[in-house]
């Protein structure tokens, strides 16, 4: 998984290939079971500069 706090943007890789989650979504993978993030709140409060 990647987290880019510029682009606001997560990218979770796996072996079906790269998934791109970003504002509004909600990151969650079969890996993690019962784990949801939403992403607003991930990247609230980031600075965008």
């Amino acid at each position: 998984m990647v987290a880019d706090a510029r682009r606001r943007t997560v990218i979770a890789y796996d072996g079906s290939g790269p998934r791109e989650f970003g504002a509004g979504e909600v990151f969650s993978h079969d890996a993690l079971p019962g784990f949801a993030l939403a992403l607003d709140a991930l990247f609230a409060g980031v600075f965008r500069g």
